[in-house]
């Protein structure tokens, strides 16, 4: 034995049935932690997937900012790339077309289409004056491909244009039975001027992954003299990245270190009192350490690497464990239901073995404190006498009313050291507030995750203008075997027949039942009751 730490490896050899609760304590708690967070990053991965599907990979919007200011911007630090934007028809209601098809003309740049939204693209960006895309569904109207040509007709007349490629989009041309047409801004200007519209461009940035987003946000709004109004925050995607200021993502952030916190407690107190029974039936052995001369500074390290010596079996022990679990749980939610189709299967998640590594250390550090110390106070001439210090005066014998001999001496030990009692309550009263709270959790979650809404439909039908979608085919629909529920909704924009200073347009949307159904949970004033009947009320 070279060196007294020697005596660590040696005990544990000795003692390794006896360490057998400590070691299955921290198992426990590094499994739970691994397991949590790893399901958590696989849950984030999805839900951010999804929502850049859905929202774009951009973090802000600036509008009402000038060409010069722009070029600034874009050279500014923490900034990746940007894009200009602009949109005509876009509420369906003008008389713009393609090929007698009803359209919406965007004028961008590539940077939009492949950075800002992720679209893919067939074919290529329309360099020219008179080229264009298409969004899919003109394939199918039109029977075009690239390199025909094709009618835009607006209200100063009609002109050719040549077919580059064609873009995906957020679906809505296809919601909305049009077309979606991409060209570039001096194509898209040169239609605004022959229609004497008003260019309204606006202009989108990603910021760097390591950019101080809120520092650079307040810097554009204070030095280009922007209004909050002006600067559009992407909160579905800077949101999951941590640097919305939006207070959903603030709160669910909240939640999440509020569990970390929670878990971390309950290992230490498990810990804790299985380290304190442990210690006290070695007492003499830490005494007979300070008869040849060890310090109390030497036997709290003992304590300590000691400690520490089980996380090198407990750890993998516990983190294993987690990632398949992880695995098994992400494969059932795949198959269960289409809302986690895009959930990693074997995703190994970084931040839930970290954190799971992380609890493991620190639990056992923090719960090895105070044994540790009390292992310290252990005299030599205790040791030497045989009276560690831990005989207590007993005030009553155990009670045997209720139980055998073996049960109730087993209870009156363990409430005997209070210490002990106070912390294994304190694990299962931790325990017992997960375990409750686990629930309200979920419903919470739930709320905040757009895919995972109950009124969130797993595929939409879209009338195409020859077929109406009625409520005979929503009844139809409903009955086919596997179909759980079917609704829709119609929406239309219609002008006020008064306008005022702000708002000249209106959007109307009708609610299926089902859909009044799942509002009345987020009716924030008002009697939603008023506009189930043809009585004219209508909720904004």
């Amino acid at each position: 034995m070279k060196s007294y730490l020697s005596l660590i490896t040696i005990s544990a050899k000795v003692h390794k049935r006896k360490n057998r609760m400590t070691l299955f304590c921290i198992i426990i708690s590094v499994f739970l932690v691994t397991a949590v967070f790893s399901m958590a990053d696989m849950g984030y991965r999805m839900e951010k997937e999804e929502l850049v599907k859905k929202h774009g990979n951009w973090s802000v919007c600036l509008s009402h900012i000038s060409q010069k200011d722009a070029e600034l911007v874009a050279l500014q630090s923490g900034i990746e790339t940007t894009a200009w934007y602009d949109v005509i028809n876009e509420e369906i209601d003008e008389s713009y077309y393609l090929n007698d098809k009803i359209a919406t003309f965007y004028g961008v740049e590539k940077g939009y289409l492949t950075d800002m939204m992720n679209y893919s693209l067939e074919g290529n960006y329309p360099e020219g004056d008179l080229e264009l895309m298409l969004t899919p569904n003109a394939k199918e109207l039109f029977k075009v491909k690239t390199g025909d040509k094709v009618t835009v007709s607006t209200p100063s007349g009609d002109a050719e244009y040549t077919v580059s490629g064609f873009c995906e989009d957020d679906g809505s041309a296809l919601l909305y039975d049009s077309v979606g047409v991409y060209m570039n801004r001096t194509a898209f200007y040169n239609i605004c001027e022959l229609n004497k519209r008003k260019e309204n461009p606006v202009y989108y940035i990603r910021f760097q992954k390591d950019a101080n987003v809120k520092n650079v946000i307040a810097e554009i709004k204070e030095q280009y003299h922007l209004k909050d109004k002006y600067v559009l925050e992407n909160n579905a995607v800077l949101g999951m990245e941590g640097y919305s200021n939006n207070a959903m993502f603030v709160n669910l952030y909240g939640v999440a270190a509020a569990l970390f916190v929670l878990i971390l407690l309950a290992g230490v107190f498990m810990i804790a009192g299985s380290l304190n029974s442990n210690i006290a039936e070695r007492s003499q052995f830490f005494g007979m350490l300070r008869c040849i001369g060890a310090s109390r500074k030497q036997i709290i390290r003992i304590v300590r690497l000691e400690a520490l010596n089980w996380c090198k079996t407990a750890i993998p022990a516990g983190v294993i464990p987690g990632i398949v679990l992880t695995w098994g749980l992400c494969a059932v939610l795949r198959v269960v239901s289409t809302e986690f189709a895009q959930m990693p299967v074997f995703g190994i998640s970084v931040i839930g073995i970290f954190c799971g590594v992380v609890v493991g250390i620190l639990t056992v550090l923090l719960a090895a404190q105070a044994p540790a110390k009390r292992a310290a106070r252990v005299s030599p001439a205790a040791a030497v006498s045989g009276n560690t210090g831990n005989m207590k005066n007993v005030r009553h014998a155990a009670d045997m009313r209720f139980s055998k001999v073996e049960t109730a001496l087993g209870i009156h030990h363990a409430v005997s050291v209070k210490k002990n009692l106070i912390l294994m309550v304190c694990s299962f009263a931790l325990s017992i507030v997960m375990f409750l709270g686990f629930s309200a959790i979920l419903d919470f979650a739930k709320s905040l995750l757009p895919s995972i809404r109950p009124y969130e439909p797993d595929f939409v039908i879209t009338a195409d203008g020859s077929v109406p979608a009625g409520k005979e085919l929503v009844d139809a629909i409903s009955r086919q075997e596997g179909v759980k529920r079917a609704y829709g909704n119609m929406c239309s924009s219609i002008a006020l027949a008064e306008p005022d200073k702000k708002f000249d347009k209106v959007r109307v949307v009708s609610y299926d039942e089902f859909m009044l159904q799942c509002a009345e949970d987020v009716v924030v004033s008002g009697d939603m009751s008023k506009v189930y009947d043809d009585n004219r009320f209508v909720m904004t």
